[in-house]
């Protein structure tokens, strides 16, 4: 028996992306023995056939370029109980997440982490304005050698 049910699993992948950008912050586990997992937000891209991301020189990620990968992204859960749902005789809880796996490949050409990083940026303020993010996206990819990646989704 597969866990979870298949009765309990989402097999429309557009529900799953809505999953994803709607609860951006992953959970990579990353096989690194002092850091065995990385929590950061992931974008999808525009075509939804990769995860991309930045990280900063400390990240354990830099390091694991063409490495495979586990990426949980949590969303919405809830205990739902027997005395409040007829038909329900044992307590459980009520979650969703979307699990990928993929292959981490860093991003080497500067025009691609801006793209990256402009998109994120847009995807995460609340009121992006143009300015801004041009600013912010120049200043962390100066100042903070960010190192951008994408994970093809499998």
């Amino acid at each position: 028996m597969s866990y979870p049910r298949t009765a309990f699993s989402e097999h429309l992948t557009e529900r799953l992306w809505q999953l994803i950008e709607a609860h951006p912050l992953a959970t990579l586990a990353v096989g690194v023995p002092d850091t065995p997992f990385v929590h950061m937000p992931l974008s999808l891209n525009e075509a939804k056939t990769h995860l991309v991301g930045h990280a900063n020189p400390t990240n354990p990620l830099i390091k694991l370029d063409n490495a495979r990968l586990h990426v949980l992204f949590t969303g919405p859960d809830a205990y739902l109980s027997p005395s409040q749902i007829t038909g329900l005789s044992l307590p459980t809880w009520d979650y969703a997440t979307v699990h990928i796996q993929g292959q981490i490949r860093e991003i080497k050409h500067s025009d691609d982490k801006h793209a990256i990083m402009k998109r994120q940026l847009s995807q995460f303020e609340s009121h992006p304005t143009p300015g801004i993010c041009r600013y912010l996206v120049r200043v962390k990819l100066q100042n903070y050698s960010l190192s951008c990646f994408f994970s093809k989704l499998r």
